[in-house]
C-alpha cells in the first residue's frame, strides 16, 4: 500500500497527498511523475508539480501551518502553500537529487530556515521558507576537500543533514549547529566523514573531534 499524508483544505475535507512508499514493502523512495491531491466531492481537482518523473525522498509539513508542505525530490526542493494543490520549485535547489531535507522548527514562522543535502553538490540553506536556496557546503569546502583527497579517486555523492537541538530559549537566528554526513564514491559507496558547523555554515565546517 502506498504511503499517504493527509491535510485539511479550506473547504473542510480531508484529501490525501500521495508522496512516497513501495506498493510491496512500504519502503522509500517511490518513483512518481508528480505529487497530487486526490479529488473529493465538492472540491476542485488538484494540480501536479513538475513535468518530468521524479523520485520523492522526503516530505515535511510545517508544524505551525499544515497548509505549508516542503518536499525533497530528485528534481529539487518543492514548496506548497495550500496543502499540496500547487507546487513551486525552490530557486537554486534544482541542481541534483535532494536526499535529505530538514526544517529548523525553532525558526520564525514568517521566515522558516531549511537545509537540503543534494547529492554531488553539498548542503544548501533556505532562510525564506524554501523559496530560495544557497549552497553552504560543497566538495571544495576545505574540510570536505581534505577528506576526499585522502582517498584516491573519491568523489562526493550523497549528503545527509541533521540539526542540533534548539537552544532554550531558541536563538533568534535559528539553530546554529548543523551536521553533515557525506558519502564518497570510489569502488563502493563509502562514508567520507561527518562534518559539523557551529554557525549555520557561514565558516568552514570541520570534522568533530574523536571520542
Amino acid at each position: 500500500m502506498t504511503n499517504s499524508s493527509r491535510t485539511r483544505h479550506p473547504c473542510g475535507c480531508m484529501r490525501p497527498i500521495w508522496i512516497t512508499g513501495s506498493p510491496a514493502a512500504n519502503r522509500l523512495p517511490l518513483r512518481l511523475t508528480g505529487v497530487r491531491s486526490s479529488s473529493s466531492i465538492g472540491c476542485p481537482a488538484a494540480t501536479t508539480f513538475g513535468t518530468t518523473p521524479a523520485t520523492i525522498n522526503s516530505i515535511i509539513v510545517d508544524p505551525d501551518n499544515s497548509s505549508v508542505v516542503y518536499l525533497a525530490a530528485s528534481t529539487g526542493v518543492w514548496r506548497s502553500a495550500n496543502g499540496g494543490l500547487d507546487w513551486t520549485l525552490g530557486t537554486g535547489s534544482d541542481v541534483g537529487d535532494v536526499r535529505s531535507l530538514v526544517l529548523d522548527r525553532s525558526s520564525r514562522r514568517q521566515a522558516r530556515i531549511l537545509y537540503a543535502g543534494i547529492s554531488g553538490h553539498g548542503a544548501f540553506q533556505s532562510t525564506d521558507g524554501g523559496k530560495r536556496w544557497t549552497r553552504i557546503l560543497s566538495k571544495n569546502t576545505e574540510a570536505v576537500a581534505d577528506a576526499l583527497a585522502a582517498v584516491s579517486g573519491a568523489a562526493m555523492t550523497q549528503v545527509v543533514l541533521d540539526l542540533a537541538p534548539p537552544a532554550s530559549p531558541p536563538a533568534a537566528g535559528g539553530i546554529q549547529v548543523i551536521y553533515a554526513a557525506i558519502a564518497g564514491k570510489t569502488k563502493a559507496l563509502d562514508p567520507v566523514g561527518l562534518f559539523v558547523s557551529t554557525d549555520q555554515g557561514r565558516t568552514c565546517p570541520s570534522r568533530p573531534p574523536p571520542g
